[in-house]
């Protein structure tokens, strides 16, 4: 059935240590829905009389009770020509004797009361007629001893086509064969259960009428598919059945009640077997919703941490975005400042008579080295620790840096100097003024001091020489304007173009990219998809089954 291999792979999607028992039932109802046997299992708590039950079923030829105090392991007993006994071991090999023997050493309890760990399978070749048509009878180890015995009972109940369950008259149904015969049997669609009271003549007559009263209105509760037309209930006083067995006293193997017992089995076995598939079926899909409800509650814990680490990633990506928005804003407004600062016709009205001035000094270079430039750097500086502060908090790449130089300053434009100004007595010191301002601003500059210098040495000029002297003055001031607001409208327009290209290359700086998931949530949301798509093909397969 396709369902098997779809419930196999979805319970390895599980913790393997907590669904352990899990995997073992799918592991188990899976090898025993097409199995041709019709198992009967015997079960109950230790010293409840299992085994003498089985052997009072099954005659002279039965295991002798001496040999099997506590059973051990789950004892398949199945037909055969001549009674045998096969032993397979945990590395493969197999140990075969006539007779049962070899159970004293293989198939019984150790002095501390622990199954041998060496031991998969014990079973019991036996010629006896309930045994024919493919029945097979499993005596298990007793319950509530150790948790390895009932893990085995467990798992071998999930396999039993038919369950009978020995009781004990003087403790009957203790709450922990009740919780047992709930988890065990009913919550698996293990339907098919009959109950057999042992040690009831130990009893005398008043509290043998209670016992079966109590043990009646109890059983009725775990009758669920078997026929109407009979009970499950019975009466076996297990040790006297078994020896009126073996001596051949029918009288006494009737009082027993193991006639009745075995009678009704044989019809139980005869009408059961010719509904395996409706037997079978109930529990391989209570093992199937067990799986579901399992990858239900995974799928369930998985999406809880994954819905707490959304909330957190979203908070966190929601962070990164309004920092990257409030850094791009800060970024732009110091960038405004700077675009605003660096408007021609601001840095004319703002620096031109100061640049001037250095001109006139002959200290235009290190007014132009420690103002200008040191005025540019201080706003450039305020928009880059944006840039350094994006990169540090949004992490992203450091843009390369912008390089800006200051522009040559522009060759000024000289006038001639009319003829008729004669040279001023003070024409040494006009020279030497020259030669200062001529290493500045290139052949004009001697021209250009010694003018100053001699316009400044000439009060007592005549008149006419004053005003061409006045005339030259000013348009040699008017070139050292023009001069000085060519320059600034060239360093405003050089400077600018570098920024503006600046600012298109770092635009990328301030995009927030949510982190990458970690590879264990990654592997969290591939888990999730695979129980999800496990739970649908289980559903589909239940649907098509």
């Amino acid at each position: 059935m396709k369902i098997l291999k779809s419930l196999k792979q979805s319970v390895n999607l599980l913790d393997q240590e907590l669904h352990s028992q899990l995997l073992s039932d799918v592991i188990s109802v899976g090898n025993h829905v097409n199995n041709p046997n019709f198992k009967v299992a015997v079960f109950g708590p230790f010293n409840h009389g299992k085994s003498t039950l089985l052997n009072a079923l099954l005659g002279s030829y039965a295991l002798p009770i001496a040999l099997i105090p506590t059973t051990g392991a789950a004892i398949s007993i199945k037909y055969g020509e001549a009674l045998q006994t096969h032993i397979t071991f945990l590395d493969g090999t197999k140990s075969s004797e006539s007779g049962t023997d070899i159970l004293q050493r293989f198939a019984i309890l150790d002095g501390e009361r622990r199954m041998r760990d060496d031991v998969t399978s014990v079973e019991v070749l036996c010629p006896h007629r309930l045994l024919t048509n493919n029945v097979e009878l499993i005596d298990l180890p007793g319950t509530n001893d150790r948790e390895e015995q009932d893990n085995l009972v467990r798992t071998q109940l999930l396999t039993a086509d038919l369950v009978i369950q020995v009781l004990d008259a003087r403790k009957l149904f203790t709450l922990q064969e009740i919780e047992n015969l709930r988890d065990w049997l009913l919550d698996r669609e293990i339907k098919t259960v009959i109950f057999v009271i042992n040690f009831l003549n130990l009893l005398d007559v008043e509290e043998q009428k209670e016992v079966v009263q109590r043990a009646r209105s109890i059983a009725q509760d775990f009758r669920l598919d078997l026929p109407n037309s009979m009970s499950n209930l019975y009466r076996v006083d297990a040790l006297p059945a078994l020896r009126a067995r073996l001596k051949g006293d029918t009288q006494a193997a009737y009082h027993s009640g193991i006639i009745n017992f075995e009678s009704e089995l044989y019809n139980l076995l005869t009408i059961l077997s010719d509904r395996v598939e409706q037997i079978r079926l109930p529990r391989l899909i209570a093992i199937a919703n067990q799986v579901k409800k399992s990858l239900e509650t995974k799928t369930q814990q998985l999406k809880d941490q994954l819905r707490i680490i959304d909330r957190e990633r979203n908070s966190e990506i929601e962070r990164g975005r309004r920092e990257a928005e409030q850094l791009k804003q800060a970024f732009e407004t110091s960038l405004q400042n700077l675009i605003d600062w660096l408007d021609p016709q601001k840095l004319i009205d703002r620096y031109q008579s100061e640049c001037f001035q250095a001109l006139y000094q002959d200290e235009l270079t290190d007014w132009l080295n420690n103002t200008l430039r040191n005025a540019l750097v201080e706003r450039f500086e305020a928009v880059d620790k944006w840039i350094e502060e994006a990169c540090y908090t949004l992490g992203s790449n450091q843009p390369d840096e912008i390089e800006i130089s200051l522009p040559d300053f522009p060759e000024i434009d000289i006038p001639e100097r009319p003829t008729e100004i004669d040279e001023p007595s003070g024409a040494g010191w006009a020279a030497l003024a020259g030669g200062f301002v001529g290493s500045v601003f290139g052949p004009w500059g001697t021209a250009a001091g010694a003018a100053l210098a001699y316009n400044a040495m000439q009060e007592s000029a005549k008149k006419r020489k004053e005003e061409l002297e006045a005339n030259y003055q000013s348009q040699l001031l008017t070139a050292c304007n023009n001069a000085v607001e060519k320059y600034l409208r060239s360093f405003s327009n050089e400077v600018l173009s570098k920024v503006l290209e600046y600012e298109r290359s770092v635009k990328d700086v301030f995009t927030f990219e949510p982190p990458e998931e970690s590879h264990e949530v990654r592997s969290q949301r591939q888990l999730l998809g695979r129980l999800q798509s496990a739970l649908k093909d289980i559903d589909r397969q239940l649907e098509s089954d």
